[in-house]
């Protein structure tokens, strides 16, 4: 008598369970651009909201908030803003304090850098970005290391020139795929990196361009992703930057040290048939019960 009753309730207790947003490792970043906390227009001198800036930091760009959050399928996202490159750059600077998410993940190295000296680690971040004009000239985001400047570029993506998406940085750019992925103006796509922190070997990265947010990483479909041996910045980054001359918008930037933390996700709500006959298998069992 007491197992079916336990059994009843959790049948009839399922349904909520099926609802339960999807678990996440360690998330270290991450800024969806909510239009609670950023005011649209130029966003020069404001202050940073999400989790994961530096303390006390604020925008220093010409670059705009615009309404209407980019979205991907099964990926959560915050409604509000997004950020769109019409001049300038955007840059955004990252806490690397020892007791900060990154410093307390043990990938901020002696020289100040997440995946910087003597850091052996893995770093994944996810964007969303769209072309939002047909000018084929230079747009990315990269992630870098502000004390080098130009030769700071770190990995990224973006686009150099027309022939579609490529992975970037300092000394290389090279399409994504093979062949390579075209650039549909208008059309929102979902980035995610993986950057292998090795303090014995050479820096190494992944990309892969619309994976499947529902899937784990190693199951992906093939063809999406592009491997690079060499990756940059070899001595770590500390910022992100969206950069070039070609309209952009970006979006729901996320950084972390598993796949799942940068492509969290929902699983849907059971279908109105199946709640049907949870809930019919309870009541059966209900009544065997008092019988």
């Amino acid at each position: 008598m007491k197992n079916t009753t336990i059994s009843s309730r959790a049948l009839l207790l399922m349904p909520l369970a099926l609802t339960v947003a999807s678990s996440h490792g360690t998330s270290l970043f991450y800024d969806g651009f909510s239009d609670s906390n950023y005011t649209a227009g130029s966003i020069g001198g404001q202050s940073y909201v999400g989790s994961g800036y530096a303390s006390g930091g604020a925008w220093n760009t010409t670059s705009n908030f615009v309404a209407g959050g980019l979205t991907h399928p099964s990926l959560i996202t915050t409604p509000g803003l997004h950020l769109s490159r019409t001049a300038g750059e955007v840059v955004g600077v990252l806490d690397t304090t020892p007791g900060g998410t990154f410093g307390s993940a043990g990938l901020v190295g002696s020289n100040g850098n997440i995946g910087g000296t003597d850091v052996t680690g893995t770093v994944y971040f996810s964007v969303l970005a769209r072309k939002d004009a047909a000018a084929a000239g230079f747009a990315g985001f990269q992630v870098y290391d502000s004390a080098l400047g130009n030769a700071g570029e770190g990995f990224g993506v973006g686009e150099v020139g027309p022939g579609g998406y490529k992975w970037l940085q300092s000394g290389g750019n090279n399409f994504i795929g093979d062949p390579a992925t075209p650039i549909a103006e208008g059309v929102t796509q979902l980035f995610v990196f993986k950057i292998d922190f090795d303090e014995t070997a050479t820096t190494s990265a992944q990309v892969w361009i619309n994976p499947d947010p529902t899937l784990a990483e190693g199951v992906q479909p093939a063809g999406i992703s592009s491997l690079i041996p060499a990756a940059r910045p070899e001595e770590g980054f500390n910022t992100f930057r969206m950069r070039g001359n070609s309209v952009f918008s970006f979006d729901e930037v996320r950084m972390g040290t598993t796949w799942e933390d940068v492509t969290p996700t929902v699983i849907p709500e059971p279908s109105g048939s199946l709640l049907s006959l949870l809930a019919l298998t309870g009541l059966a069992l209900r009544r065997s019960r008092r019988s």
